[in-house]
């Protein structure tokens, strides 16, 4: 049904495949779907451990297709599939593999870190929005700020005080002093008899 595809193609934090559907076909359901994984190689007897991370699941009539989805950012695994999605694969020795159903057209796997210290799985192709509450808003009462003198305001007053000083001191040199003078005590006058004639 899948008469040919570009294969798994990663870009960025994504993979994507562009495929066609064959002509005379309707209605085919195709996946991509992406897991994280235990390491970067598929091992049957670990594949239980592999976490259903996102997919992107359509049916399709003849023409070209693509689908894509998102990458953990660890060890993964991407599967480009006929049907649904398996939510869970293995265990190990059973039918519950896409190879064992017939229904695997690509695989893929890499990654370079384990996903025990990486972000839990987003199942689907938009991750669930966080919200949390807006920020406390802070308010500061506004600052006072005091009046500073310009610096010609600040010559013209230096000037006007000079000027006073100046003034001052000018007028101060034309003040006169006078000397009091101290008048000593009189002596008393001599009685003076002159031509006095003395009758009787």
């Amino acid at each position: 049904m899948v008469s040919s595809h570009t294969g798994i193609q990663l870009v960025g934090s994504t993979a994507t495949v562009s495929f066609t559907i064959a002509e005379g076909c309707d209605a085919v359901e195709i996946s991509l779907v992406s897991y994280q994984a235990p390491s970067a190689m598929f091992d049957e007897q670990t594949a239980s451990q592999q976490k259903l991370f996102a997919t992107d699941t359509g049916t399709f009539s003849a023409g070209q297709h693509t689908l894509t989805v998102a990458l953990p950012n660890c060890y993964y695994q991407t599967d480009f599939v006929y049907g649904k999605p398996i939510e869970q694969l293995g265990p190990a020795g059973t039918n519950n593999f896409y190879s064992s159903q017939f229904r695997l057209i690509q695989e893929l796997n890499g990654g370079e870190q384990s996903c025990e210290t990486s972000t839990p799985p987003v199942v689907g192709q938009t991750p669930p929005v966080t919200q949390t509450e807006p920020p406390a808003v802070q308010t500061t009462p506004p600052t006072v700020t005091q009046p500073q003198a310009t610096p010609s305001a600040t010559l013209a007053a230096t000037k006007t005080v000079q000027k006073k000083a100046k003034k001052a001191a000018k007028a101060k040199k034309h003040v006169v002093k006078h000397p009091v003078k101290v008048h000593k005590k009189a002596k008393p006058a001599k009685a003076v008899v002159s031509g006095a004639h003395f009758t009787g």
